[in-house]
């Protein structure tokens, strides 16, 4: 009979069984024969990854704020927080990381890369008088602002720099919050909305990390002249947003208008006052529903998720040594040298894979330039020949930059088409990682079990495919190309000699966009290959500690190495069994 009953869990005891799991893994990583067998390089980085998650365990919910700049999050976290905690005057040279948590009392200070910590006051946030400020004081990590507001209690508010390229010097620390995020605010501006930056950060940062909590907030609403003109403005975004995140929820709201409402100060948009008050009381309901009622699940989630994936890892590493284990003293010697020697078969391999990667993204490059022929052909045909229609100065003004975002958005498409492709190149990639570094020895494991864990917690293809493909900023100088080929026609009183300038240019103007598409390919392959041979080299690295630790265990006689390849069944049953708690705690904890 099927069970109707709700089975609820109380967060404490489900905290407890985790600590449990944690404890118990820990105890028996730290015991003699289990540190021994698994060797000096492998038992650190095991205590280290299970101290650092208990330090997350105990520390805040982290809530992080995340979008481009100039998209009002820091208005959005005002409006949250009901007070001006954070600057709205910012400038990209003033602009910091803010941590925003409960405090007995208001305390702002700036916390230094070399952990000093610097008293600033709620004035001294202000653009005018940061700046001078940061000029003088050693790097700034990030800004701790603590205020008495209950809502705070028990979470990190993080306000994030813009995503933008303007922004690159923060994204290692950004990437680094997002990773150790328990929930998202992603916050998009209606007046731009969703920007192909936005949408390579929410592909490439957001997404590979199941979320169990992204809001995806809609801000500066305010500018929608009708509740009509909000709703189609949030359909068309919400169709992106679908792409990537099925079933999300868009929230629209204008963050200054629900800030102002609280301050009573005039409303942006009076005629919309009523409608963006009941949108952002909708926002802040579903986020205390979500967050403050759930967070500690969630932050328990978050949690599991990544002991989950340090377990794949671990048991990679195990699956390396007892395979090395099986070899003999001569081979050990000889995967050895291979891993040593860059002139060798193993390197030489690696060679070959790299240039079969180089090959195939060339094939596409080859593809992109056939469509985009394609494109410019039906350009220079229709979209020339209808000038006709409109005003010698309109065209002047507006048509070479019509083009390049016409020009633009035909390569990103392009580009979308080939993610998938090269996503594959680079699954194969991780395939013959697995292949290569097995050939080390002639004694293989399971393919299929090594490759389960193998490159575990990289999750390279997806991810830095897409990194690849966001750093490339294709045709930022095509714009200018075109204005200086029609500077000739200034001249031109008539539309059809602006015309007959602009055919006899095209094929100037066709040459150079195909080597900007070579060029962004030869980017893309440039940027793969150098995260292939980050891989390969940390593969290697890893293979070479475990094949001397092999061989070192086997050079003491057979009694040790039948000991120690008991000794890593036993390790490898602990962490399979870790996994099964873990699997089925994790039922628990969303039932």
């Amino acid at each position: 009979m099927e069970l109707t009953k709700t089975i609820r869990y109380d967060p404490q005891d489900l905290q407890k069984e985790f600590n449990a799991i944690l404890d118990n893994l820990l105890q028996q990583v730290q015991k003699d024969s289990i540190k021994t067998t698994l060797g000096e390089k492998l038992t650190p980085k095991i205590l280290a990854n299970l101290d650092r998650i208990s330090q997350r365990l105990q520390g805040n919910f982290s809530l992080v704020v995340v979008g481009d700049f100039k998209r009002g999050k820091s208005t959005l976290i005002n409006a949250l927080v009901g007070a001006e905690v954070v600057t709205t005057n910012v400038t990209p040279e003033t602009v910091t990381i803010n941590y925003l948590e409960h405090g007995e009392e208001n305390k702002i200070e700036a916390v230094l890369q070399d952990g000093g910590k610097v008293d600033l006051t709620s004035e001294e946030l202000y653009a005018d008088r940061l700046e001078p400020i940061l000029e003088k004081l050693p790097p700034v990590k990030y800004l701790k602002i603590k205020t008495p507001m209950e809502w705070l209690q028990g979470i990190s508010l993080i306000d994030t720099p813009g995503t933008g390229d303007i922004f690159q010097r923060f994204d290692s620390d950004v990437q680094s919050i997002v990773e150790q995020a328990d929930a998202i605010i992603f916050t998009i501006s209606a007046l731009s909305p969703l920007s192909l930056s936005e949408q390579n950060f929410l592909r490439v940062s957001l997404l590979p990390q199941d979320f169990p909590k992204v809001f995806f907030v809609v801000n500066m609403l305010d500018c929608a002249r009708s509740n009509e003109e909000a709703s189609r403005l949030l359909g068309a975004i919400q169709t992106k947003i679908d792409r990537l995140f099925p079933q999300a929820h868009l929230f629209g709201i204008s963050a200054k208008d629900e800030f102002c409402r609280r301050e009573s100060l005039s409303r942006p948009n009076p005629k919309r006052a009523e409608a963006l008050e009941v949108a952002f009381a909708e926002f802040r309901q579903s986020l205390e529903n979500s967050i403050l009622l759930n967070r500690d699940l969630i932050h328990l989630s978050r949690l599991a998720t990544q002991v989950d994936r340090d377990l794949n890892n671990w048991k990679s590493q195990i699956l390396l040594l007892r395979n090395g284990m099986q070899s003999s003293q001569i081979e050990l010697s000889q995967a050895i040298a291979q891993c040593q020697d860059e002139s060798s078969e193993l390197y030489t391999r690696i060679k070959e894979h790299k240039q079969q990667i180089i090959t195939e993204v060339e094939q596409l490059s080859q593809e992109t330039q056939g469509w985009l022929n394609e494109f410019l052909d039906r350009f220079e045909s229709e979209a020339i020949n209808s000038l006709s229609r409109y005003q010698l100065e309109d065209i002047r003004r507006h048509y070479p930059f019509f083009f390049a975002d016409s020009l633009h958005k035909a390569v990103a498409s392009c580009l979308d088409i080939h993610h998938p492709k090269i996503v594959a190149i680079l699954e194969q990639a991780a395939s013959n990682i697995v292949e290569d570094l097995q050939l080390l020895t002639q004694h293989s494991t399971d393919k299929a079990q090594f490759a389960q864990f193998s490159l575990a917690e990289q999750k390279w293809t997806d991810l830095d495919t897409l990194q690849a493909i966001a750093e490339v900023t294709p045709f930022n100088a095509i714009a200018d190309i075109l204005i200086s080929n029609l500077k000739k026609s200034q001249s031109n009183t008539k539309v059809a000699d602006y015309q007959k300038q602009l055919k006899n240019s095209f094929p100037q103007l066709r040459i150079a966009i195909i080597e900007q598409v070579q060029i962004i390919y030869q980017e893309i392959i440039q940027q793969l290959e150098a995260q292939i041979d980050t891989i390969y080299q940390q593969e290697i690295e890893s293979s070479l500690s475990a094949l001397e630790q092999a061989k070192d265990l086997s050079s003491q006689g057979e009694q040790k190495i039948a000991l120690t390849n008991e000794s890593l069944g036993n390790v490898l049953s602990l962490f399979t069994q870790v996994h099964g708690r873990l699997r089925s705690w994790q039922q628990k904890l969303w039932d």
